[in-house]
């Protein structure tokens, strides 16, 4: 093979500190020993560094000159024949050493730690070897050491966070071996009372009205919940339905797809996934199987009901082209006849009837409408 050499170290763009070391780094082949220089961006001629390095030791620690460059170079030569060589991209020499820094990014003002618990103390720094942290509460005058000499390039700590109540608590990280290099972070607090995990179901609400096969957004507020498992049950059935389990509680909500059960009672029950025992149940709420509407319930009446649901009052709008007889009787869901409307001749004309729904609970009901032989049931929901 032909002898050859490849500078690894520096690269292009490093950055290098004056009266500093730093390595020189290179690969090589078929090479004994080499020689090494720089040059700065003004100067024609390669200053000498060292000659005749044992090439297999692919490196050599270099005292950085203390010159202000920013183009600089390495040459490697093969120190028997100098046709065989590599030189190194740009790089910086900078004299300014950047002065040791240290900043705490966690907790910052207003962070809540809770005691017992493991907390992650976060920081950046500069030209930091290690760090030593400490913590002091608003009503003591000296630091309580938490760690020394902890690595500062890990940017973190867990701090296992005392159980003492405090509302101005301060963390304090200082460069090991240099304690005039330090920062000091922003107030926060440790609280002892840890909150109870907690849902509360905000949709559907009392009296809500849902509509078969199709979607209706569960929403909910928690706190220190992780994930909820979510059931259904309707009015006459002991048992909880399943709708979905191990939903993210922070969502806030889940989209569900209603069922097309005919139903004037039925709750949501938002449970905890892992602890049962914290839950909400929400307040009753109605399913429809028909969109309802102003519907014309029979051509040969032009008849309909409306609004519907029913705040207070609804209209029964009806018209007859002949005497008729006509009688209009309300029913509720369990097939109980709780009003009567009319019930007698009517002439040919329009109609307006009304129905009273303050007279009735919450709930769906039915409207029978019987003409001669005729007989329309329509439901309507009572939602005041």
């Amino acid at each position: 093979p032909e002898p050859a050499i490849t500078i690894t170290q520096p690269v292009t763009g490093s950055v290098l500190t004056g009266n500093t070391n730093f390595n020189i780094e290179w690969t090589s082949t078929d090479i004994n020993t080499i020689d090494l220089y720089y040059k700065l961006w003004d100067e024609s001629t390669w200053i000498e560094i060292v000659t005749s390095v044992d090439a297999t030791n692919n490196s050599y620690t270099w005292m950085v000159p203390a010159i202000e460059n920013d183009s600089c170079q390495i040459k490697a030569v093969k120190s028997d024949e100098e046709t065989v060589y590599d030189i190194s991209g740009k790089f910086y020499i900078q004299t300014d050493i950047p002065e040791p820094v240290i900043t705490i990014t966690q907790p910052v003002t207003g962070s809540i730690l809770t005691g017992n618990t493991n907390f992650n103390i976060e920081w950046t720094s500069t030209d930091v070897n290690n760090i030593d942290l400490y913590y002091k509460l608003w009503d003591e005058s000296t630091w309580t050491e938490i760690v020394t000499n902890v690595d500062a390039t890990n940017n973190s700590y867990t701090w296992s966070v005392p159980a003492i109540e405090n509302d101005s608590c301060q963390i304090k990280a200082i460069k090991s071996d240099e304690e005039t290099v330090y920062d000091i972070s922003d107030k926060f607090y440790i609280q002892t009372d840890i909150p109870e995990p907690a849902i509360t179901i905000t949709q559907p609400v009392t009296g809500s009205v849902l509509t078969g096969n199709t979607n209706f957004n569960i929403e909910w507020t928690s706190t220190d919940v992780n994930t909820i498992d979510l059931f259904y049950k309707l009015w006459n059935e002991s048992t909880w339905t399943e709708i979905v389990t191990n939903v993210d509680a922070t969502n806030n909500l889940y989209s569900w797809a209603v069922p097309a059960i005919e139903n004037d009672s039925c709750q949501i029950k938002a449970v905890k996934s892992d602890e049962e025992i914290v839950y909400d149940i929400s307040d009753k709420f109605y399913i429809q199987t028909e969109i309802t509407g102003i519907i014309n319930l029979l051509d040969k009446y032009s008849l309909r009901i409306y609004p519907n649901p029913v705040s207070s009052n609804s209209t029964i709008d009806f018209e007859i082209m002949n005497l008729s007889k006509v009688s209009i009787t309300i029913y509720n869901s369990a097939g109980q006849k709780i009003d009567e409307i009319a019930n007698g001749y009517f002439k040919n004309g329009m109609y307006s009837l009304t129905i009273n729904g303050n007279n009735f609970n919450n709930g769906i009901y039915y409207c029978q409408v019987k003409i001669n032989m005729d007989i329309i049931t329509q439901k309507f929901i009572i939602n005041h």
